[in-house]
């Protein structure tokens, strides 16, 4: 009888384990934000669904122990290995998993012991059997408030640790004597950044923040490379509240920024677009009075800062003759061609970066690279060997002859219509494969019809999938599209459906978030 308790009981552990990565993942997502943890409700039909039949297993395990003891110990293990099964499945298809850092295995650790000590004491408490079975059952259940409770006790722990790692972030970058500069922006960071230092690496050392690490703690990471003859230091800044971009600017002391343009990515964390417009601000408040800005002239919002800062200040431009602009713009599915005037002289340019918005992001690091002594020749040429940021209208080819256009990173609206503008350059069968635009709270519906309708008339065959696919479709239809719409339930599906959808020949716009 103690065998088959202890493996209940470790089938009951393991059973909430994977009960609980959900809500693992979901904290994970948030940045362990508490004020983030305590949502609790089913997000979906399908988790609705799991919780009831959760909810049908206990019970069905709890009739059973008014039949004998074999019965329900066989019965109980056989649910819990459903369960199993099950959840383990469902984790291997997801699309994004729990990343194991230093304080996700803490936190899962932890939980994970709570729940190994709540189940041992029930079997060392020697209950009845019933009552027993329904302590394990009610901890099954409530795995996702554990969960919760358990961010909540580490949380200042966390906070502590992570204070130290910034404070030594920060000692680190005051000891090297380097330019330091720092990115922000609705979108276009990570792309301004790969292209700010390819221009500047044509003089100086160069240390960029990694991928798209925007955050405290992915400053700190950059600066465990750092070597002590670094002569310029870029730090890329993302932002969900206010507040997230002073800390930053506290850590680095930028001298030099860029504001890339606003607009509503992450509308649904901030709440109103006048929050995303403070949080940006926080960069141009945070500056030096003898430092230097460049903003984004053709975005109304991002150009009205520029009142805001007292230092010197440059707009750029391809809608207007104002500040430094690019005229002659040329598209092709090889890249763009351009004039940037405004400098002593006019350079005309080439690159291999596919989408009309990489001009302005060009533009807006040309001018600051100018400003830190490069050349323009050397400029034109760095420009002429830029390679496209990954997943950003990344050109891709496969064995089948199908041309891929990767533009799978979170989108915003403009950032769609400029993709959407390459797909048309493409010869042969156009299709689009979007999941529509996330992270836009109240006005999440009405700008996924806008992309439905965008997407309708630049596309031969549309394929749909995720939480947005209602919005888009109803987008397409008042647009009158008359090509074949395919829409299937979740991520996995449509890759599986692909290899049979796609011809030779055939281009694919792959958009909005989508690994």
């Amino acid at each position: 009888m103690i065998i088959i308790e202890s493996v209940i009981s470790a089938l009951f552990v393991i059973s909430s384990m994977f009960i609980g990565i959900r809500m693992l993942i979901s904290i994970q997502l948030n940045g362990y934000r508490v004020s983030k943890t305590a949502y609790l409700q089913p997000k979906s039909l399908k988790q609705l669904i799991e919780f009831l039949l959760l909810l049908l297993s206990a019970s069905v395990a709890l009739i059973t122990t008014r039949l004998n003891y074999i019965i329900n110990s066989a019965t109980t293990m056989f649910i819990l290995t459903a369960h199993i099964i099950y959840y383990c499945r469902s984790y291997l298809n997801l699309r994004t998993k729990f990343k194991f850092t230093n304080r996700a295995i803490r936190l899962y650790v932890l939980y994970v012991c709570i729940l190994a000590i709540m189940h041992s004491a029930t079997c060392m408490l020697h209950f009845e059997l019933i009552i027993s079975r329904l302590i394990s059952i009610s901890l099954l259940i409530l795995s996702n408030p554990i969960v919760i409770l358990v961010n909540l006790i580490i949380a200042p722990f966390e906070f502590l640790n992570n204070t130290r790692y910034i404070k030594r972030a920060k000692l680190k970058l005051n000891k090297i004597n380097a330019i330091k500069i720092g990115i922000t922006g609705s979108y276009g960071k990570t792309s301004c950044k790969n292209i700010l230092t390819a221009m500047l690496s044509t003089k100086y050392k160069v240390l960029k923040t990694d991928k798209s690490r925007n955050t405290p703690m992915g400053i700190y990471l950059t600066t465990n490379e750092l070597t002590g003859d670094e002569e310029v230091f870029i730090a890329e800044m993302g932002a969900r509240r206010c507040g997230d971009i002073k800390k930053l600017c506290d850590i680095v002391n930028p001298q030099y920024g860029i504001i890339t343009g606003i607009g509503n990515q992450h509308l649904g964390e901030f709440g109103s677009l006048g929050k995303i417009i403070k949080a940006k601000c926080e960069l141009i408040d945070m500056m030096p009075p003898n430092g230097f800005m460049v903003f984004n002239g053709d975005d109304k919002k991002t150009k009205s800062l520029k009142t805001r800062f007292h230092g010197e200040s440059q707009t750029v431009s391809i809608n207007s003759e104002e500040g430094i602009y690019a005229k002659n713009i040329k598209l092709s599915t090889n890249g763009l061609s351009f004039d940037i005037f405004g400098f002593e002289t006019t350079i005309s340019v080439s690159t291999k970066l596919l989408g009309r918005h990489n001009v302005l992001n060009i533009l807006m690091c040309t001018v600051l690279a100018h400003k830190l002594g490069i050349g323009l020749e050397e400029i034109k040429s760095a420009i002429s060997n830029l390679n496209p940021t990954h997943h950003r209208l990344e050109l891709l080819k496969n064995t089948g002859e199908i041309t891929i256009i990767d533009d799978s990173y979170n989108a915003n609206i403009d950032g769609s219509l400029f993709a959407l503008e390459v797909l048309k350059l493409f010869k042969g069968r156009k299709i689009v494969f979007s999941q529509g635009i996330i992270e836009l709270g109240i006005i999440n519906k009405r700008v996924n019809q806008e992309l439905g309708m965008m997407i309708a008339k630049s596309a031969d065959l549309i394929i749909l999938t995720g939480p947005n696919s209602s919005a888009l479709l109803k987008g397409i239809d008042s647009a009158g599209f008359s090509g074949k719409i395919l829409k299937f339930g979740d991520f996995k599906e449509t890759t599986k459906a692909l290899k049979s959808i796609l011809k030779p020949g055939d281009v694919l716009l792959v958009q909005n978030d989508i690994p």
